[in-house]
């Protein structure tokens, strides 16, 4: 602890604006590593409300967005994730707003959430409302029944189960679920973005054997720090495709935007942190 403390100390010395900035990124939620990299990229001269910019820039351009892959490409959609990340909800928003643009008869939607109490119901009510067909599979052969009287639908719409990201056991049977079927299906991994760093990263562990196709994040409306989600997506190299930030469908849901999710990030550490991000300011410039 002492020579860390040293080391530290030292590190303050040499360069008090770029140590003053690493401790702001990791009040922020940032990741140690990832903070470290951000500060190394800064220019040895600079004052702190550039240096934040700066940072901010670096961090905007290493978010990687998918665009409006899922609405703009037809087939067969899951949403995994563990319990309560609102994939059900995101499922309706998805669906919803997939047929304002070709219409109610383009789409359906399937549950496999035979665990949890009233999942086919909730999921029947969204389909009622939006008026396209509503299906249940309690194993992969009715699913693969349903996705072939489902063919001449443009999209295909999964609420998949909600289990908890340590059940591997169970999370390795997805892959296996998906082998004995006979089509295609791109996964999106659905998680909250205002969950613990150390939550995240073994979510998305846990899935990574899924192959996943992009995530989505939700709850944004309940963050009070953005900056640990943020994190796990550079680190592990996904693809960010949509956010939503309520429950209204299908107004709550919106494409991925790696320069307004930095700046929200940026609000909420200056609204809710512990550090002084008053003092640098969350106005990221460039981005």
């Amino acid at each position: 602890f002492q020579v860390s403390g040293l080391a530290d100390e030292r590190k303050k010395r040499n360069n008090p604006v770029h140590h003053y900035l690493h401790e702001q990124l990791t009040k922020m939620g940032v990741s140690q590593d990832l903070a470290r990299q951000f500060v190394e990229f800064l220019p040895y001269q600079i004052d702190e409300k550039q240096g934040w910019k700066y940072i901010l820039n670096l961090l905007s351009n290493r978010l990687h967005v998918g665009g409006n892959d899922i609405l703009n490409q037809s087939g067969v959609v899951a949403l995994v994730g563990p319990t309560g990340t609102g994939k059900t909800t995101t499922v309706a928003k998805l669906a919803a707003k997939f047929a304002q643009k070709y219409g109610p008869e383009q789409v359906a939607l399937v549950t496999i959430d035979t665990y949890r109490i009233a999942a086919f119901e909730q999921l029947a009510t969204y389909g009622k409302i939006i008026g396209c067909a509503v299906k249940k599979a309690h194993n992969s052969q009715e699913l693969n029944d349903n996705l072939y009287q489902m063919r001449n639908k443009k999209i295909v719409l999964i609420d998949n189960d909600g289990y908890n990201q340590r059940e591997e056991r169970i999370i390795e049977q997805l892959t296996q679920y998906e082998q004995s079927l006979n089509v295609e299906i791109r996964k999106f991994l659905v998680l909250p973005a205002g969950s613990q760093y150390q939550v995240l990263n073994q979510t998305v562990k846990a899935y990574r054997s899924t192959d996943i196709s992009g995530c989505i994040f939700t709850k944004l409306d309940e963050c009070y720090s953005m900056g640990e989600a943020l994190s796990v997506i550079i680190e592990n190299d996904l693809s960010l495709s949509y956010v939503t930030d309520g429950q209204r469908v299908p107004e709550d849901i919106k494409l991925a935007d790696s320069a307004n999710l930095t700046l929200i990030a940026a609000k909420l550490f200056k609204r809710y942190g512990n550090g002084d991000a008053t003092a640098v300011g969350t106005n990221t410039g460039a981005i």
